[in-house]
């Protein structure tokens, strides 16, 4: 009997950690734990539209945006994108104060069609 009850003590152990190294379990949660979150994570946006992307830094900090690849996508100080010419760029998001935190999302830009987002 006391063989049973450690396994199984080891085992909630062992499914708490895995929950907390995989963000855990409700949604919204990287967002709370993460000093830097950007939404969407995923775009598409056609030529002739404009999406403004978010981001979420713990503590409010002020954020700087780029764009991997310019002749693509542009995006300003507010983190409106616009898109240039057809292709597929990364915009990242830094900590003004910490350029070593991160986040990014990828931007596919085409012809035509809807804004599609994912995060």
């Amino acid at each position: 009997m006391k063989k049973i009850i450690l396994f199984i003590l080891i085992l909630s152990l062992l499914m708490s950690l895995i929950l907390t190294a995989c963000g855990g379990n409700g949604a919204g949660s990287a967002q709370a734990k993460e000093p830097l979150t950007i939404y969407p994570s995923l775009l598409t946006v056609p030529l002739g539209q404009t999406v403004t992307l978010e981001a979420t830094a713990k503590g409010d900090k002020a954020v700087i945006w780029t764009s991997s690849d310019t002749s693509v996508a542009t995006i300003d100080e507010n983190g409106r994108l616009s898109p240039v010419a057809e292709g597929e760029t990364i915009i990242t998001v830094a900590l003004a104060d910490d350029a070593g935190v991160t986040d990014a999302c990828g931007v596919r830009v085409t012809a035509g069609g809807n804004i599609f987002l994912w995060e």
